[in-house]
């Protein structure tokens, strides 16, 4: 993560990646691993955008 947070375009293409794979509005139902994972993008939205 260290490398992406340094390279501006991958740190922008990552963000983008997380925040897409952390819409839940995008799944019918939702899981207690769901929500593991959302919390799991979160922390890493939170790393990169420091």
């Amino acid at each position: 993560m260290e490398l992406v947070k340094s390279n501006p375009i991958a740190r922008c293409v990552k963000l983008a990646d997380l925040k897409h794979n952390s819409d839940l509005s995008r799944l019918a139902t939702i899981t207690e691993k769901d929500l593991e994972r959302f919390e799991k993008y979160k922390k890493a939205i939170d790393y990169l955008s420091m």
